[in-house]
């Protein structure tokens, strides 16, 4: 008699634990009903909109605007971040800002600046002076808000410039 007392109490042991995890109600409680996918969608709708009502942080804007510097190195890797724009920055800044001056020593630079139309920009080459570690001062252009530049290590370095300076006045 025990025994089947025993497995009886454990079948329904069992079975009550089964019930709880698959989310079975036990008390019969028949206020949810089945209800139509597009009455469900409306609920989650109207749920998520007064939750966005409640948000009231935003993201602070620049005073200034963005520009974008994009850094290749000799193998062709790119790697681009979007720097804050501050009153009176020259492209030397934004070297300086990059880390591009501390990465290499030969770079060519190119700035793409947007125009009225969105489909064109103004390119603008700018010659980096290795020996003083600048952009010449002629070429150090302000940046302007939403301002693209492109920066590419040369593989090249001094003894090959004058190497290839003297193959021309030999005329090899």
């Amino acid at each position: 008699m025990k025994d089947k007392s025993l497995k009886v109490v454990r079948f329904l042991y069992f079975t009550v634990i089964i019930g709880i995890l698959s989310g079975c109600s036990m008390t019969g409680n028949k206020e949810q009903v089945m209800r139509a996918p597009n009455d469900l969608l409306s609920e989650k709708t109207e749920m998520m909109q007064l939750a966005a009502k409640q948000v009231t942080y935003q993201t602070p804007q620049s005073a200034f605007g963005h520009y974008t510097v994009e850094i290749q190195n000799a193998y062709g890797v790119k790697q681009r971040a979007k720097f804050e724009l501050r009153s009176g920055m020259f492209i030397q800044d934004a070297l300086r800002e990059s880390k591009a001056i501390e990465q290499f020593n030969f770079m060519t630079i190119k700035l793409r600046r947007p125009t009225d139309d969105p489909m064109r920009f103004l390119p603008l080459d700018i010659e980096f002076n290795p020996e003083f570690r600048r952009v010449e001062p002629i070429n150090d252009y302000a940046i302007h808000d939403g301002d693209y530049i492109i920066i590419r290590q040369h593989a090249t370095g001094e003894l090959d410039k004058m190497l290839g300076n003297f193959k021309t006045r030999a005329g090899l």
